[in-house]
């Protein structure tokens, strides 16, 4: 074997153990995400429901003792105080439903953003790995430009369904915010 086959093969080695390498961080990485994303997604589930029920609670109370107070200081005023309770609950209803959507939609989209990065790392992964295989300095311009064209037109792709997604989870969120305003504003209009 001469020097020269030598270094080549010493060469390849090397290539296939820095291949190997960033296939298992690839690998971990993506693993990592993963745990992430699911330890994430638990959290916000408890902080929204947490604040949610806090809020809930507390309103309760709010209008319980303003009932209360108005009975003694206002007893005509006291039957009012449920009407408003009910118009401000419909307001939260219609609040949390849309928090609810927002959550999801949110949700959604960061599922798809992981897995579009997922996707990314492992793309970029093979495209190291082809760089290897090259046996001349054009078919490495050749390979590199390929990849950088597709990761680009990827991206492109990645970024209109994104700002699709989000403008179709702002329309959903406004949906019962909207319904509420019209109901408070039909019931609310001036009589004509």
């Amino acid at each position: 074997m001469t020097a020269r086959t030598a270094k080549k093969a010493e060469a390849k080695d090397f290539a296939k153990a820095g291949v190997e390498q960033l296939e298992a961080a690839v690998k971990s990485g993506q693993e990592n995400a993963e745990k992430a994303y699911k330890a994430g997604k638990e959290n916000v589930d408890k902080a929204y429901k947490a604040g949610a029920d806090a809020l809930s609670e507390n309103v309760d109370k709010f209008y319980t003792a303003a009932k209360e107070q108005y009975a003694r200081a206002w007893p005509t005023m006291a039957p009012k105080i449920d009407e408003v309770a009910e118009w401000n609950k419909g307001n939260l209803d219609a609040f949390f439903a849309a928090s609810e959507i927002a959550k999801k939609g949110a949700e959604t989209m960061v599922g798809e953003v992981s897995a579009f990065n997922q996707a990314a790392m492992a793309d970029a992964a093979a495209a190291a790995k082809d760089m290897f295989s090259v046996n001349s300095y054009p078919e490495l311009v050749q390979k590199q430009t390929e990849s950088v064209r597709s990761a680009f037109d990827k991206m492109v792709a990645e970024t209109t369904r994104m700002s699709e997604m989000s403008a179709t989870l702002a329309a959903e969120v406004s949906e019962p915010l909207q319904a509420r305003w019209a109901k408070v504003n039909e019931a609310f209009r001036p009589a004509a």
